[in-house]
């Protein structure tokens, strides 16, 4: 057999594999070499001793510590060998390792070694640099520092990867806090309203659920008390749970006091994936894990407390339902009690743990599936089943190995902040320039609008037939070509466009010099109070009208038509974007409404520059102004009115006559004498 060390002492007590490529073997080599996978190439030369002392002393050595393994071997050697090897060897730092660990694990010292005679300073039982550690308890008869992460009733340990380092040091707490910093008060909000629900969302997607609304509601309420300064303690566990489960019969009261599994969809003990700790353990697994969750070392990265207190707890499986959506939400709790975020700030990593299902089942894996061989599980009938454990099966549970659900759980928060919440941030402001920008050109409902942006922003930047015909009695074709164009354009520029000035106005368009400037310059001009007669020409007056989204209007617009006026009107500026109109006039659209709101005075008699003329479908009607004829452009649409009448109103020109209101069947125009 080629194994050595923990894997030597693994094999020999025939003990479950937690060590996965994390072992030592013997191979033709002239010196130690650990591969990229872990593994440990070991010349033959340096082979020891075939007893669980030497191979033990070897691991501690070159391996490292593993408690459980440790713990395990030091049960089964002979308490004279281990005496005999430390009066031989007083000073020895791995033979006093053993001694401390045999002593506390025994509650009494080695027989015939009442003075160990230790005259080396002291040694840490994990090594700092290959471990995260916590404070350090000295034991003053062997000289050695207990620096584990708990204590020896329940101490995880996270080794120090060069994955984990690498992760560790991007700072990705430091990271959202700027990032929150960045994106300013408001658009944080909002962003933090979509992590809340997408989270809720993903945290029972990854447990194949679909929430129902009262289920959505009592997690997302959950998700809102993890910056609340508590303790974590039995009690508020269960009110946690109660919280996060909607069935009143799964409801606990306490820690669970029975059996517990994870079953597959086969029935009976071959179904069967899972076997958390008995009840007893488990409740004293808690009592450690609280601890730990209260009292987070110093030398701990906040993350990687959060996940060794996420990934234990579901191990543990301190309840009979609920553990799952609470070991998410324990990620959470622990980042709030750190202060080292925003108030309310949360990362989504439920979200990115659904979308990389496969490496969370692989850290979930790593110790489950191993595990699931300390107890042997009868059928009996029913729902009753047997439950047969191996001698020394606490001890796994006791001094799991969390290096790789660490791992998992800092990328998953980096690829909730670096993609999940920036791409969400992204969109929000696209959809708040499209927003504005066909806001200032159309009339449509708010709720139409918004779904249309996303789901053209979702379907990559068009808009399907399907979605075309299901909103064709509400909006327009041409409105829908805006919309569709105004999301397609922003996906494609991905930059930050300069927001429109509202008190863009009517009489003015954007439009591009051929050679004189650059796309990015382009020119605003003054344009006549005429309107084209169909939609090519439209489009062809008007072919860099879409710039409008990238540049300001200019400031003398705003002397043209005061700002109450067209928020009354419910007008906005119009780019161009549809037919028969020129971009940069005012969104007729806004226009229709019925008499009784146009005769608001807020409309009519408050800017005397601004004419509004309605008309009736056959008709093309004229203004006479300063010698120039301007015909009023008819609008290809229509609209309900409770009159019956169909109307399609224009805007034209300036005219500094005083204005009056007439009815005119139904319609109200803004009549001028000139």
């Amino acid at each position: 057999m080629n194994d050595i060390g923990y894997a030597w002492i693994q094999t020999e007590l025939r003990a479950p594999d937690f060590l996965g490529a994390q072992r030592a073997r013997l191979a033709a080599s002239s010196r130690i070499e650990r591969l990229p996978d872990g593994t440990l190439l070991v010349p033959h030369k340096l082979a020891p001793e075939p007893t669980l002392l030497h191979h033990a002393l070897f691991a501690l050595k070159h391996e490292g510590v593993r408690l459980d393994l440790l713990a395990a071997a030091l049960r089964r050697l002979p308490p004279d060998e281990l005496a005999a090897w430390v009066r031989a060897t007083p000073n020895s730092v791995y033979g006093r390792k053993l001694g401390c660990l045999w002593e506390r694990w025994h509650h009494q010292r080695l027989p015939g070694l009442p003075d160990v005679g230790v005259a080396s300073s002291y040694a840490p039982l994990f090594d700092p640099e290959l471990y995260f550690v916590g404070p350090a308890q000295r034991d003053a008869r062997w000289r050695i520092e207990f620096n584990g992460l708990g204590d020896l009733d329940f101490c995880p340990v996270v080794r120090k990867t060069p994955a984990l380092k690498a992760l560790v040091q991007k700072d990705i707490l430091g990271q959202a806090k700027a990032f929150a910093d960045e994106v300013g008060p408001a658009l944080l909000e909002r962003a933090m309203t979509w992590a809340y629900l997408s989270e809720t969302e993903g945290s029972f997607a990854i447990e194949g659920e679909a929430p129902s609304h009262d289920k959505a509601t009592l997690f997302a309420g959950l998700l809102r008390r993890a910056h609340e300064q508590r303790a974590l303690t039995e009690e508020l566990l269960v009110e946690l749970q109660n919280a996060a489960i909607s069935n009143p019969l799964d409801k606990a009261v306490q820690f669970r006091t029975e059996q517990n599994r994870l079953q597959r969809d086969v029935p009976g003990a071959a179904g069967v994936s899972y076997v958390p700790p008995e009840p007893a353990l488990a409740v004293a697994l808690m009592q450690g894990l609280m601890r730990l969750a209260n009292q987070r070392p110093a030398a701990l990265d906040a993350l990687v407390h959060a996940a060794v207190v996420s990934f234990a707890f579901v191990f543990i499986h301190p309840f009979m339902d609920g553990n799952g959506r609470l070991s998410r939400f324990l990620i959470h709790h622990c980042l709030g009690q750190t202060g080292l975020l925003p108030p309310q700030f949360l990362l989504p990593i439920s979200v990115a743990m659904k979308k990389h299902e496969n490496e969370y089942l692989q850290a979930l894996t790593a110790f489950s599936k191993p595990a699931r061989q300390l107890c042997q599980v009868m059928w009996v009938g029913d729902e009753h089943y047997s439950y047969d454990w191996t001698e020394g099966a606490d001890l796994c549970f006791r001094y799991m190995d969390l290096s790789e659900p660490a791992v998992f759980t800092l990328g998953m928060a980096e690829a909730s902040l670096s993609t999940h919440m920036r791409q969400e941030v992204e969109f929000l402001a696209l959809f708040d320039r499209v927003k504005r920008h066909i806001d200032a050109r159309h009339d449509l409902r708010g709720s139409d609008l918004a779904t249309l942006i996303v789901t053209v922003f979702q379907n990559g930047g068009a808009l399907s037939i399907n979605r075309r015909k299901r909103y064709a009695d509400r909006v327009q074709p041409h409105v829908l070509d805006a919309i569709e164009q105004a999301v397609g354009r922003s996906m494609r520029t991905k930059t930050k466009s300069t927001e429109i000035r509202q008190s863009g106005r009517a009489g003015w368009s954007c439009t591009e010099k051929s050679t004189s400037r650059p796309r990015s310059a382009p020119t605003w001009r003054r344009t006549a109070g005429c309107m084209p007669r169909g939609r090519r020409l439209a489009r062809a007056s008007v072919h860099v009208a879409a710039q409008a989204l990238e540049h300001p209007f200019p400031q003398g617009l705003s002397e043209l038509v005061g700002p109450r006026v067209l928020s009354a009107a419910g007008c906005g500026v119009h780019g161009g974007l549809h037919h028969d109109d020129l971009a940069g006039r005012l969104h007729v659209d806004g226009l229709t409404m019925d008499a009784l709101q146009r005769e608001s005075p807020r409309f009519v008699g408050q800017q005397p520059g601004l004419v509004a003329v309605a008309h009736e479908r056959c008709r093309h009607p004229r203004l006479e102004g300063g010698g120039l004829a301007l015909r009023v452009g008819r609008i290809q649409q229509e609209f309900a009115r409770d009159d019956g009448l169909v109307v399609a109103p224009s805007v034209v020109g300036q005219q500094p006559s005083k204005a009056g209101v007439v009815a005119q069947r139904g319609i109200e125009a803004a009549c001028h004498a000139f």
